[in-house]
């Protein structure tokens, strides 16, 4: 059984835990910024450096995938 995660028993463990939180949510947002165009602006060269040199890819129109950058 996993043990739970430890409460915040005070206001400024809460605080500490919001701001972390607040912190990874814009680093997530500032990713998808320069993410998404490179998804959607058919620039291939730019969405591949997102990836590592052993990523994998499948979709319904390539079931077998594709693995690396090349």
């Amino acid at each position: 059984m996993l043990d739970a995660p430890p409460a915040c028993s005070d206001a400024g463990n809460k605080q500490k835990m919001i701001k972390e939180n607040k912190m990874e949510l814009e680093k997530a947002k500032e990713f998808c910024d320069r993410w998404l165009p490179a998804w959607t602006g058919n620039r291939p060269e730019l969405l591949i450096s997102f990836y590592s040199d052993d990523a994998f890819y499948s979709d319904p129109y390539i079931p077998q995938g594709l693995k690396g950058k090349e």
